[in-house]
């Protein structure tokens, strides 16, 4: 089976990488346990936040793109199918990061904006569905 050019669609059975730095405090090793503000968007998620699927990138692939130098990174890993239960849509977005880049659309800046509530409940629910937390992983030389 072909892994794709990265843009294929995105099967169920797939699993998705989301990096969240250690000075974040989004993921608290002594509690396992991840913060909502993991998956909340920033103003640079236009087309919905970033996440690398796994069958193009590895966890560590993963912690090192763009590390900010002296920064260590976690990666927590989610399924697709466990996304779509909760309504999130998911599309590849190589354009956007990348081989292997993809994005949680319904979780962008503009919705943010206008369903704060709703997104942060998102949010914090997909923050739950997290089964697997890799790292942390550098400090990363530039």
């Amino acid at each position: 089976m072909s892994i794709g050019d990265g843009t294929e669609p995105i099967a169920d059975d797939e699993i998705v990488y989301r990096r969240v730095s250690e000075s974040s405090g989004w993921f608290d090793p002594t509690r396992d346990l991840v913060a909502w503000e993991a998956f909340r968007p920033n103003a640079k998620d236009t087309n919905g936040i970033s996440v690398w699927r796994a069958k193009h990138k590895s966890a560590s692939t993963v912690a090192a793109l763009n590390a900010r130098p002296a920064h260590r990174y976690f990666v927590l890993s989610l399924h697709v199918a466990n996304l779509r239960k909760l309504g999130v849509e998911i599309g590849p977005s190589p354009e956007d990061g990348g081989l292997g880049h993809a994005s949680l659309r319904n979780l962008n800046t503009n919705e943010y904006g206008r369903r704060k509530n709703e997104i942060r409940e998102l949010a914090n629910r997909i923050a739950k569905l997290v089964e697997r937390i890799e790292g942390p992983f550098g400090p990363f030389e530039t």
